[in-house]
């Protein structure tokens, strides 16, 4: 299959339609390599891929957790780390965050590819460090600490949903980041912003009344600030009728 992929991309008159066959093939091969723990079939199948489409290729690798056999999400990592360790040095994590949404809840048990995550936090794109945030925190039995680990790194990140989320439902301790108003600018809030934290009220509900007021003051502020969007303003109003202990006359 190399030699037939080497002579197919090496032709002059190589179609889009061709390289769309390989393509197809070489994901068939990868999803295959990948249930049947063959390291060689997989690999091959990634460097394919590569060679096609470059990143574009990982975006449709579809869902692996419900086609492997349990466990075998390890081996597939393990077989796929020297790729992520490369990836990393150049600051490509493109097949760490594809794998994780591939593997679902399963990637929260592979060790070696929560290592990769965690590389991606440092990466220089914004977005993929929003990304590489969002999956790093999904596993809930660690969701607590590194959250803080997180905002410790870049306290402008309560702006990215996943932090904000982890810090409102379960880290109140951390709350002043958000509430206050004080947080310095940074990669993900500006300072000549307005940042207003829009919140699931079941999240408040285990806040504690100091908290409550802060967060009150704030959407105060937010809903009587006439150069704000109405619609901004029309939400603030309506999240303070959502805060609990509001009496209903406010």
């Amino acid at each position: 299959m190399a030699r037939l992929a080497d002579d197919a991309l090496n032709a002059r008159d190589c179609s889009q339609a061709t390289r769309g066959s390989l393509t197809g093939i070489a994901r068939a091969f990868f999803r295959q390599g990948a249930m049947r723990d063959d390291a060689e079939l997989t690999v091959f199948a990634i460097g394919l891929m590569e060679r096609l489409l470059g990143h574009a290729a990982f975006r449709s690798l579809g869902r692996l957790d419900t086609v492997l056999r349990r466990g075998r999400e390890h081996r597939l990592v393990e077989r796929l780390a020297p790729r992520l360790d490369e990836g990393a040095r150049r600051d490509d994590h493109v097949l760490a965050l594809v794998l994780v949404q591939a593997l679902g809840r399963r990637a929260h048990g592979v060790p070696a590819l929560q290592d990769a995550l965690e590389k991606a936090l440092d990466a220089r794109a914004d977005g993929v460090i929003r990304d590489a945030i969002t999956c790093w925190l999904e596993p809930p039995g660690t969701r607590g600490e590194r959250v803080e680990r997180i905002v410790a790194k870049d306290p402008s990140s309560v702006a990215v949903p996943a932090v904000l989320a982890a810090i409102a439902s379960e880290r109140t301790d951390l709350l002043h980041l958000v509430l206050t108003g004080a947080t310095p600018a940074g990669r993900f809030r500006r300072g000549d912003v307005t940042y207003v934290p829009w919140l699931d009220p079941r999240w408040t509900r285990r806040w504690t009344a100091r908290q409550h007021a802060a967060y009150l003051r704030l959407l105060d502020r937010v809903a009587g600030d006439r150069r704000l969007p109405a619609t901004d303003r029309a939400r603030a109003a309506a999240s303070i009728a959502a805060v609990p202990g509001v009496a209903a006359e406010r």
